[in-house]
């Protein structure tokens, strides 16, 4: 190789293949200091629901059954947050005699039943 040819691969490995490199290297330290320091977005979407749960449950009028029903499913998606859910779920309480109510009720107990038994 000749010097014409060794300054051409030296400027492509320079020039092209180490910025890569240390760019890819940069964004991954990053991410991870990041990943440490912020909530993860489960956290979020697990925050959604009781929330959700919450409103549904404080209001005056009735709400839609199914959807507070797949909602309280959703719940079980979230075993690492089992303790929390279990809590909530106890203090609902159904007044109602309708068959979405009959519904909500069995949901509560089938999700409190598997939550807990991710316990053990």
């Amino acid at each position: 190789m000749n010097f014409f040819e060794w300054a051409i691969v030296s400027l492509l490995f320079f020039g092209l293949v180490l910025p890569i490199w240390i760019f890819y290297l940069s964004a991954f330290l990053s991410r991870k200091m990041r990943n440490g320091k912020e909530p993860s977005a489960r956290y979020f979407a697990y925050a959604e629901l009781l929330e959700y749960i919450h409103k549904e449950i404080r209001k005056d009028v009735s709400g839609f059954g199914p959807l507070l029903i797949s909602t309280i499913r959703e719940l079980q998606k979230y075993p690492e947050y089992y303790d929390i859910s279990l809590l909530y779920l106890e203090e609902i309480k159904i007044t109602g005699s309708n068959k979405f109510d009959q519904m909500m009720e069995n949901e509560l107990k089938e999700t409190q039943n598997l939550l807990l038994g991710k316990i053990g």
